[in-house]
C-alpha cells in the first residue's frame, strides 16, 4: 500500500538520531536510492559533493563513529574526516 510507504517515510525522516549501524546503512541505502545512486557511485569525483553531504548527515544524525560511517560507506576514515571538516 502506498499510503503505509509514505507513512514510513514521514516517520523515518522525523527521527533525530539513527542509534544502530543497521538503521544507518538503511539511512543511507534510502538517501542514495533517492537519488539513483549506489555506495560504489560514490567513489567517482562526479559525486563528491553528495558523498560529503552523506557523511555530514551520517555524522549529525546518528552517534556512530567516523570508522562505522566509512565502514558504512565503505571509505577509509580519514575520507570521512575529510567529509565533515568541509561543513
Amino acid at each position: 500500500n502506498n499510503d503505509t510507504f509514505i507513512d514510513y517515510q514521514e516517520a523515518f525522516r522525523e527521527v533525530k538520531e539513527i542509534t544502530s549501524v543497521k538503521k544507518a546503512k538503511e539511512y543511507a541505502s534510502r538517501s542514495l536510492k533517492e537519488k539513483g545512486l549506489q555506495v560504489e557511485s560514490l567513489k567517482a569525483k562526479i559525486n563528491k559533493e553528495y558523498r560529503d553531504k552523506l557523511i555530514i548527515e551520517l555524522t549529525e544524525k546518528t552517534n556512530l563513529s567516523y570508522r562505522e560511517i566509512a565502514n558504512i560507506l565503505g571509505f577509509s576514515r580519514w575520507l570521512v574526516i575529510k567529509g565533515v571538516k568541509k561543513k
